[in-house]
This record gives C-alpha cells, structure tokens and sequence, in this order.
C-alpha cells in the first residue's frame, strides 16, 4: 500500500494538481479574506457597485472562458516530443486570427460605456474604463495560463495564483484605504495584480518562447469548430454565473443590489471551491476522449469530491448563515443571512454543472453545448418574469441550476458507458 502510494505521489501531474488545488484553496481564502476588508471600507452602496461591475465582468470574459477551453484542449493534444514547438506556432496562429477581432470588442466596450453607465446607475464613467482593461489583462492572463494547463504544467499556475492574489490584496487594500474609499479600489487591485500575473507567466512560459515553431496540420486540429463550441459552452456558463448581478442592480434598489452582491459573494465561496476540481477535468480527462469508458472512474471521483465541498460549504450556510454574513460583511448586510442557506444550494447545482460541462467538452461531446445554452435561456426567462424581489430571483436560478446538473451528469453516465 506504501509503495503505491509513494509511485502515485512520484507522478508529476499528480503532484502539480494537488498543488495546483491548494493553490487553488489559498486563493480562495485570500478572496474571502479581501472580501472581508472590503465590504467593511466600502460600505453597503459602494460595495453593490463593486459586486455589479464584477459581474459584468464574467459576463464579458466570455471569450476568455473560450479561449481557456480552448487552448487548453488543443495543447493537450500535441505530441509529448514536440509540445513546446507546437504549443509556440499554436499561440502565434491563435493571435493572427483573433487579434483584430479583440480589437474590435475594444472599440465595442469604448462605444457602450456610456450606455452602460446610465443602464447601471454608477456615477463614473471611469469605473468602466478600468472594467475594460481588466477585461484585456485577463484575456491575455488566460493565453498563459491555459497553455500551462494544456502542458500538465499545474506547478507555475499555483505559484502564480498565490503571489497575484497577494499583491491584489495588498494594492487593494492600500488604494481602498488611503485613496478612494470606494469600489475603484477594488478596481486597481485587479488591474495591478493581473499585471503583475503577467509578468510572471511571460518568464514561466520562457521554454514555449524559445523553442523553434513545429508546422502543424490545421485541418486534423478541428480548431474552428473548438472554438465555436468553447465560445458556445464558456458564454452560456458565464453568462448563468453573472446575469443575476446584472438583473438585481437593474431592477432592485442600490440598498437591495448591495445586499445581494455580499450574498453572491459568500455564496459563491462554494463554486470557488470547487472550481479547482473543474480546472482540472478538461486537460486530464481531454486524453481519455478515445476510450470515453475509461473516464467513467474519474466522472465518479470528480462527482463525489464536489459534491462532498459543496455539501460541506451549504451546510455551513444552513448552520450558521448569519454568523458567516456578519463576520465577513459586517451586521450591515444581516438581511443577505436570510437568503444565503438556499443560495449555498444553488451555488452547489451550477459548480457541479461546470464539472460536468467540462467532462462532456473533454470527451469530444459538443452537443452538449446545447443543453447548456437551453438553460441560460431558461434562465433569462424565469429572471424577466420573477425579479420583484431576491427570494425569486433565488429560486428562479436554483430551478435552472438543478435541472441542468442532473441532465449534464446523465449525459455523462451515458457517455461513459461501456460499448463492447
């Protein structure tokens, strides 16, 4: 038993993703900790503010989400012997081809910011402004990242995942405090961390930089029809994550918005917990898509361990929502106590629908791309009826959430199955 042990532990991959699920962990904590600081210095208002534009923001991350999918299923394709080669004309041809259409977003984003401005009701059109150069840096963030993903190379991820995390803290804290006092602290910290992450990933990545570039068979790569699935599957996840915060800041009052910004937050401590886990499925179980029986075994450790989180993180919710709400926002945001227990529930069926999307993505079953887009148009529809108040808006999404997990997992049981 010792000696299986240690040959699992010997295993570079096995060791990078358990590394990368710590890292995955103390980021997390790091979040849930600034959250805390946060909260206290911004206020209630000012807070509803931040929550809002971090929610338009996953909301227009939707290519990054792609571009993850991706590149990370595409490098983790490539030939062991010649991955660094490929891997360097990959990412060259992947900048020639969407270059002009980011640049297009760009101008797309300078258009809409005045829109968006009086659509949102916030005071400053700057707010925005930083909003899209977050977004760039995080699209940039995201070639680096999923390339290293793609590589099985979980290792440089997690030590950059620790140090941008402390310097978004730090940067946060310190403009918050000294400066601004409202959510353009915030703002800075994720602009100035996400800087600094790219740095960092530009020195990991120095061995795909000085390779010489190997040609590769475009045809055979099915890069096209990837990309249309990736955008497909990561706008549909996205959007279900972000449209809540969207609705609620357009319907609801500032008061009302602030409270259900500090509610999705802890809420969704439990999707950022899991979300290591769904990191994790699509390079891991992408080189299983040839023999999709043999992946049965993961789909069961993958659904056993999120579930075993995210039960742990709603019980928590159910036990002790007040003390949870109090201790991270303050008694000023004690109405979001009321909700939270159910919103843990919630948060639990849309985590392990992520897992699951991903499995099927990983195992080439692009149709299910479609199951997912019918529920952000469920969604979008419950939500344009029921938004008189946070309850319904709760439950609208809880409804959708659920009905997708389990459709997902028995698309994945399916999938899965023995074909001999």
């Amino acid at each position: 038993m010792i000696e299986r042990l240690k040959t699992f532990w010997s295993n570079d991959t096995v060791r990078g993703s358990m590394l990368f699920f710590t890292a995955n962990m103390i980021s997390a904590f790091g979040g849930l900790l600034l959250t805390i600081i946060i909260a206290r210095l911004m206020g209630t208002s000012e807070y509803g503010v931040f929550g809002t534009l971090i929610g338009l923001m996953y909301f227009l991350v939707i290519p990054v989400g792609a571009l993850d999918l991706l590149i990370t299923k595409t490098v983790s394709s490539f030939s062991k012997v010649k991955v660094f080669g490929q891997t360097k004309s990959f990412i060259g041809l992947l900048v020639k081809k969407t270059g002009m259409i980011f640049f297009g977003l760009f101008l797309l984003l300078l258009a809409l910011t005045i829109p968006l401005k009086e659509y949102l009701h916030i005071e400053s059109a700057f707010s925005l402004i930083l909003l899209w150069i977050i977004v760039y840096v995080s699209i940039v963030g995201t070639v680096m990242a999923s390339t290293l993903k793609g590589l099985l190379n979980f290792t440089p991820i997690s030590i950059n995942l620790i140090f941008s995390m402390v310097v978004r803290i730090v940067t946060t804290v310190l403009v918050t405090y000294f400066i601004f006092q409202s959510h353009f602290g915030g703002l800075w910290g994720l602009v100035i961390a996400g800087i600094f992450g790219l740095m960092l990933y530009g020195y990991q990545l120095s061995s795909v930089w000085r390779s010489p570039g190997e040609k590769l068979d475009r045809k055979s790569m099915g890069l096209k029809k990837l990309g249309i699935i990736s955008l497909l599957v990561s706008g549909a996840f996205t959007a279900m994550y972000s449209l809540d915060m969207i609705f609620v800041r357009h319907y609801l009052s500032g008061f009302e918005s602030g409270i259900y910004a500090s509610l999705a937050t802890a809420g969704k401590m439990i999707f950022f917990a899991i979300s290591p886990i769904a990191v994790l499925v699509l390079p891991i179980v992408s080189r299983k898509a040839d023999e999709p029986s043999t992946a049965r075994k993961n789909l069961l450790i993958l659904t056993v361990l999120s579930a075993l989180i995210g039960i742990f993180g709603a019980t928590a919710f159910f036990m002790f929502p007040k003390f949870i709400v109090n201790t991270i926002f303050s008694d000023k945001f004690g109405q979001a106590s009321i909700f939270l227990p159910v919103f843990g529930l919630v948060m639990l069926a849309y985590s392990l629908s992520n897992v699951f999307g991903g499995f099927l993505i990983g195992l080439n079953k692009y149709k299910s791309v479609w199951i997912v887009i019918s529920a952000l148009i469920l969604q979008i529809i419950l939500l344009n009826i029921f938004h008189q108040n946070i309850f319904q808006i709760i439950i609208s999404m809880g409804i959708v959430f659920w009905i997708l997990a389990v459709i997902l997992f028995s698309y994945c049981w399916y999938a899965t199955r023995k074909t001999n």
